[in-house]
């Protein structure tokens, strides 16, 4: 069994946001963190909170209905909403989307089958996990938000730190 099977079967409303912080060392700390998912800038705030120092990112499922990251570079904030068409009817990831500069779409616009990516695929590329990538793990209707986030945490190396900090189980 490889590390995303046993996330692949549909799971009852399962929410969570860590922030992971890659420090100077090269060492990756995942830590669960709070949040009501209302606002980005909310999720974004909590994490500089947590890790003031290093390379520091969020990763965010929401009822396995989709999956937000969020990284502050410099003065602004670089997105990724795993499907913009969950703005529709999210709050939460429709102030992603607004963030993003994106627009809403509207319902008769959303196949609700295929994810619709928006925001910067490129947003972790220098730390290992290129766009062509994070476009391809996006686009993976097969698995569940929670999968793909494993996917990206698998890629930059820190899946058993994310396991652990979101009780993913993957036996």
């Amino acid at each position: 069994m490889n590390e995303t099977e046993a996330l692949q079967e549909p799971a009852t409303d399962v929410s969570f946001a860590v922030t992971v912080c890659r420090v100077p060392s090269g060492a990756w700390y995942v830590v669960g963190m709070d949040t009501d998912f209302s606002d980005i800038e909310d999720t974004v705030r909590k994490a500089q909170a947590i890790c003031e120092h290093g390379q520091v990112f969020t990763m965010s499922c929401v009822d396995e209905d989709y999956f937000v990251l969020a990284r502050h570079v410099g003065d602004r904030v670089e997105l990724l909403l795993s499907d913009a068409c969950m703005a529709v009817n999210d709050p939460y990831a429709a102030s992603v989307l607004e963030k993003t500069g994106g627009c809403i779409p509207e319902l008769g616009e959303c196949d609700f089958a295929d994810p619709c990516p928006e925001g910067n695929p490129g947003l972790l590329a220098d730390l290992g996990l290129s766009a062509d990538t994070m476009r391809a793990i996006c686009n993976d209707n097969d698995l569940l938000p929670s999968a793909q986030l494993l996917c990206v945490a698998a890629e930059l190396g820190f899946a058993s730190e994310f396991a652990q900090a979101t009780d993913l189980n993957l036996d």
